[in-house]
């Protein structure tokens, strides 16, 4: 029985001793296969092109300081429709664009996206909405103002008593 016991301890030891091939040492079994790199997919290319772009605006001196906070949650490709949807984190929500600044970041992405998918239409969603609906009433001089953020106005009825 202790024989036994040794000669387990002996293998196991053995066996155990790590990928040393010098003589009274187990030879090395390499079982790792080549690696191959995998190609990839449309969707993480311009998921890659898309977290570039949005670091180089987070340089730039006159956004760095409001894009800090811009992040992609996800991009969604809706083959059927031809639309790259980019759902962005609610801090871009927050933020007064304009109409010219609004067209300057759907070009931008536009740019980066249409050599991967050249016959899509890319649309921005920020808090459910799209980003150019996120315009404020005072800056939007081509698209029609929105009603629903304009102050009721009734009519004021005439007083009963006049001084």
């Amino acid at each position: 029985m202790k024989q036994k016991l040794a000669l387990i301890l002996c293998l196991t030891w053995t066996a155990c001793s790590g990928p040393k091939n010098e003589s009274g040492y187990a030879p090395v079994i390499n079982s790792r296969q080549p690696v191959q790199e995998v190609p990839k997919t449309s969707v993480q290319v311009a998921t890659e092109a898309v977290k570039t772009l949005l670091a180089s605006i987070m340089t730039m001196p006159n956004l760095a300081k409001r894009a800090a906070i811009w992040k992609m949650d996800t991009l969604m490709v809706y083959e059927a429709d031809r639309i790259i949807e980019l759902k962005m984190n609610d801090g871009m929500g927050y933020v007064p664009f304009r109409e010219e600044q609004v067209e300057r970041i759907y070009e931008a992405f536009e740019a980066v996206l249409k050599p991967i998918y050249p016959d899509f239409r890319v649309k921005i969603t920020v808090l459910g909405l799209p980003l150019h609906e996120l315009i404020p009433n005072l800056y939007r001089n081509k698209t029609p103002k929105d009603s629903s953020r304009m102050p009721r106005t009734t009519q004021r009825v005439s007083p009963i008593v006049r001084n």
